[in-house]
C-alpha cells in the first residue's frame, strides 16, 4: 500500500471512530492519534499511529514511549 494510501485509510479510520462511535480526539501530531471512548465505563483510550518500523528496535521504543503517554493521559 502506498503511503498516500495508508495516510487516507488513517483519516478514514479516526473519522470513524469520532463520528461512528462517539470517540473523543485526546491528542493528535505526526500521524499519531489518541482517541478515548466516553461511553465505556472505564474509559477506553485507543491510539492509532502510521509509522514504518525496524521493527525490533523501534518498536520497543515505541511500546516504552506509549506507555509513558498513557500514564501522562490516565492522570489528566
Amino acid at each position: 500500500m502506498s503511503v498516500w494510501k495508508q495516510d487516507l485509510y488513517l483519516g478514514q479510520l479516526v473519522h470513524h471512530y469520532v463520528t461512528e462511535r462517539g470517540f473523543r480526539l485526546l491528542y493528535e501530531k505526526n500521524k499519531e492519534v489518541w482517541l478515548e471512548d466516553e461511553n465505556s465505563k472505564p474509559k477506553r483510550i485507543i491510539r492509532i499511529a502510521r509509522r514504518d518500523f525496524d521493527w525490533q528496535n523501534q518498536l520497543r521504543k515505541d511500546v516504552t514511549e506509549t506507555v509513558k503517554r498513557a500514564e501522562l493521559l490516565r492522570k489528566q
